[in-house]
């Protein structure tokens, strides 16, 4: 969406945002000539006159912008111990002062008419502040402010007009990309560079030396003194909101690392979080993760800019690395989690200091096609690192969301079991998706429950997505009515665009996970009790199920019969496999080249489809059962059973044919991840997919069949390729399992708004594990408060209050509670 607000914090608890910010705010233009009281002129202590000097005026005819430029004409003689210098400073009069607050930089053009009499390190320019901070009297001497230098080594260039810009930050850098107080005049103040106390600046030539006498002089010009803000070139990686689209399609793991986005995760409650878990899969503690970017050209940046992000990580972790490549050459920053206290911290690496990684050379920073993140030899399997943004420059944030789709509807396929939803791009966007959402109602709100996600992520243009309809056990007519959101470029998820028609059509009667387990139940790898107790198989085959990678002969080549059965101990699993050659390597280092069945499962009643795994409440797990083993894969449990626990057995028979089964308690699997133990019940839905791994020949995958049609090989990134399967013979729930909103909480949560967008009233509900104090509060996106909803003590269980806005004007505004040490935010959008 091209219009837009500019974010100075996204991270605050309370943001500080301007809208209509410009990129740009001139602090000097020269379009006219300037007072001669307008630069004072100083030299080195023992400096002549006649050698040590600047002499500056007014240029009409070479300019950069507008009618004029300031000529400099300049002399430094090396008179001191140290050398010498000579330069101008300019002072806000009386007791003006500079307020630069929402500025991120600064900038001039300079043009090096006359290269400097003397070439290299001994002289260069320094551009300087004067800060007053800590000064009563702001009409003072310079030597009783704060001086905060960039040093600038331009001086022997050749001619012509260039641009300097300099982060208006306080480091111990040198280079001139940020400034420095290097304590050599000025006081110490609070070593702070404060933004609004800026008396003033200075252009200083110097020359480094020990008293020799010689000058160096040369003549610039000056134009158009800018400060930068906030809409300069920027390379957003993640912006502590979305999933970044190179998450699902593009990810990289080596090392037995994982990434994906933790909701909620941030350092603050609104935001998400990057999550790399690292792995240890060779024992040397190397592993890393990384995920394609558009090709981004940051040339003009490179010498100048820095990667910032912040990061949260456990106490004890090694060295990390972050890097770049362009498709050959890679080059990266290598550094400590520090301080080393397992909070959030913000880091800032100049991008010019990365070297290069892995013995490569000639790094493009035009063609940037992929960012990493890795352990320096210090990986553990399972610990986590944490990011909040990662990010160059200082971006424009858009949060405005886009118009609705239009013209959303469905039309049935009779014949195969499937809607297709259709509707109309938005116009005036560009690189934009769309999200497709089902109910057996008309859908206000796409996160309440019962709205089922049909597809995430569907590329403008293509304006269809399938939905398969299915029903517990039996074919029964339904009618399914649609609703599409257009999550633009920058992440925003418009309103939904509404059918309110529906379309009628006959769902496939399927397989369900049986509530009756076969009483005689053995891990034997024979499932004739499972046909004895007349639990149906779910039946995947080359010819009539989804082949996620590679290829097969035939059905004959792989069929998987697979049962299940839940009661409320254990979870009971069968896979009887037709494969003609049956192939496990032992020497294999992938696991997943041998065959074998990896198990993609969500413990919750599925009211939303998740974007990455989760844990707790909800949690998703990766499951692999191995010839030689049953394994946790995410999170990392490492391995659970061998094939001599008499619950887990993977049997080989004459002919390729093998079996595998499992009976897993649920309650040793919340114990080992730390989750919510499940509570099956009849009618849930839950998150659900299988790839099936063939190999005919050791150490080569020939091919995976799924369960899911969303699964290229890709399930292991999320839930948000898996598909569902109900549990027991009805998709009708009667007991209170709409995640755990019902009957008395275990925990303290604040729920999405509904509806959302909203005119003018909206229900915000949220739960409380105990009696607490309780603030509840609606804030603007300036950060102000325009309502208190609750202020006092509540009592436990399920709390509602409803938000009247209608004094409101349309926009985006934040709920945020607190109660007792609970705190928690979430963003809602009223559209009048």
């Amino acid at each position: 969406m091209n219009k837009c607000f500019l974010l100075l914090s996204l991270f605050m608890l309370v943001p500080i945002l301007m809208f209509g910010q410009p990129t740009e705010q001139v602090v000097q233009n020269f379009d006219t000539q300037l007072d001669t009281s307008y630069f004072l002129q100083e030299i080195s202590a023992n400096g002549d006159s006649t050698k040590s000097y600047i002499h500056w005026g007014y240029e009409t005819s070479n300019t950069k912008f507008g009618a004029g430029a300031l000529s400099y004409d300049y002399s430094a003689q090396d008179i001191e111990t140290y050398g010498g210098y000579a330069k101008i400073e300019h002072m806000e009069p009386d007791s003006q002062v500079f307020n630069w607050t929402g500025w991120d930089s600064i900038s001039f053009w300079y043009n090096n008419v006359t290269p400097a009499s003397i070439s290299g390190d001994r002289i260069h320019l320094r551009f300087e502040l004067y800060d007053v901070s800590n000064v009563d009297d702001t009409t003072s001497n310079a030597n009783n402010m704060e001086f905060y230098y960039s040093f600038q080594y331009i001086l022997d260039s050749e001619p012509g007009w260039n641009e300097f810009k300099i982060k208006l930050e306080n480091t111990s850098a040198m280079d001139g990309t940020t400034f420095n107080r290097t304590g050599w005049a000025g006081i110490e103040g609070n070593n702070t560079l404060d933004l609004d106390k800026i008396k003033g600046y200075a252009f200083e030539v110097s020359i480094s030396g020990s008293g020799g006498g010689d000058i160096a002089a040369g003549k610039l010009l000056l134009d158009h003194i800018a400060l930068k803000g906030y809409g300069g070139k920027s390379l957003v990686i993640f912006d502590g909101r979305n999933v970044p689209p190179a998450i699902n399609a593009g990810k990289f793991t080596w090392g037995q690392a994982g990434l994906d986005v933790l909701e909620g995760g941030g350092e603050d409650p609104k935001t998400n979080a990057l999550r790399f878990t690292e792995g240890d899969e060779y024992g040397n503690g190397w592993s890393g993760v990384g995920f394609n970017l558009p090709v981004t050209d940051l040339s003009n940046e490179w010498s100048k800019d820095s990667l910032k992000f912040k990061m949260k990580t456990e106490v004890g972790t090694g060295d990390l690395r972050v890097q770049f490549e362009d498709g050959t050459a890679k080059v990266g920053k290598t550094f400590s989690a520090d301080p080393d206290d397992g909070g959030w911290h913000e880091y800032v690496f100049a991008l010019k200091d990365f070297v290069y990684e892995d013995g490569t050379s000639n790094f493009d920073s035009t063609a940037i096609t992929v960012f990493g993140i890795m352990a320096e030899e210090s990986g553990v399997a399972g610990r986590e690192v944490l990011f909040d943004y990662i990010w160059t420059d200082n971006p424009v944030i858009d949060v405005t969301p886009s118009d609705p789709p239009t013209n959303v509807s469905g039309i049935p396929n009779t014949s195969e079991y499937y809607n297709v939803a259709v509707w109309q791009d938005v116009d005036g966007e560009e690189g934009e998706t769309y999200n497709v959402y089902a109910s057996e109602s008309v859908i206000s709100d796409v996160t309440a429950p019962g709205v089922e996600t049909v597809a995430v992520g569907v590329e403008e243009g293509i304006q269809e997505a399938k939905h398969l309809l299915r029903y517990p056990l039996k074919d029964k007519q339904v009618k399914f009515y649609y609703a599409v959101t257009c999550v633009d470029a920058a992440g925003n998820e418009s309103a939904p665009g509404i059918d309110e028609s529906g379309a009628t059509n006959t769902a496939l009667g399927v397989p369900t996970i049986s509530m009756n387990p076969p009483t005689d139940f053995v891990a034997d790898g024979d499932v004739s009790e499972w046909i004895d107790a007349g639990i149906d198989p779910v039946v995947l085959t080359p010819s009539t199920s989804k082949i996620a990678t590679g290829t097969f002969d035939n059905d004959d080549d792989f069929t998987a019969n697979i049962y299940m059965a839940v009661d409320d101990d254990y979870l009971y699993i069968a896979l009887d496999m037709i494969d003609n050659v049956y192939s496990v390597n032992g020497g294999s280092v992938n696991w997943y080249e041998d065959d074998a069945a990896e198990m993609f499962i969500g413990l919750y009643n599925m009211t939303k489809q998740h974007t990455g795994f989760k844990r707790g409440a909800e949690p998703d797990y990766q499951l692999q059962l191995r010839y030689n083993g049953f394994y946790g894969g995410t999170p990392n449990l490492g391995q659970l059973y061998t094939t001599d626990d008499v619950n887990y057995a993977f049997v080989n028979y004459i002919g390729g044919y093998w079996c595998t089964e499992l009976k897993f308690s649920l309650d040793s699997l919340a114990d080992a991840s730390g989750d919510n133990r499940f509570m099956p019940a009849n009618g849930m839905r839950i998150p659900l997919d299988f790839s099936l791994h063939d190999s005919d020949q050791p150490g080569v995958r020939d091919g995976v069949l799924a369960f899911s049609e969303a699964n290229d090989d890709n399930s292991w990134e999320g839930p948000q390729n898996w598909f569902y399967m109900w549990i027991g013979d009805t998709n009708k729930v009667t007991t209170g399992i709409e995640n755990g909103k019902k009957g008395q909480p275990n925990m303290f949560a604040l729920y999405q708004n509904y509806p959302n967008p909203f005119n003018p009233s909206t229900t915000i509900e949220y739960s409380l594990a105990k009696a607490a104090k309780v603030d509840l509060s609606i804030y603007n996106v300036l950060g102000q408060k325009v309502a208190t909803l609750v202020n006092s003590r509540q009592s436990a269980g399920i709390q509602q209050v409803v938000f009247d806005a209608s004094k409101l004007s349309t926009g985006v505004y934040f709920y945020r509670i607190q109660a007792d040490d609970f705190v928690q935010v979430k963003k809602m959008l009223l559209m009048k």
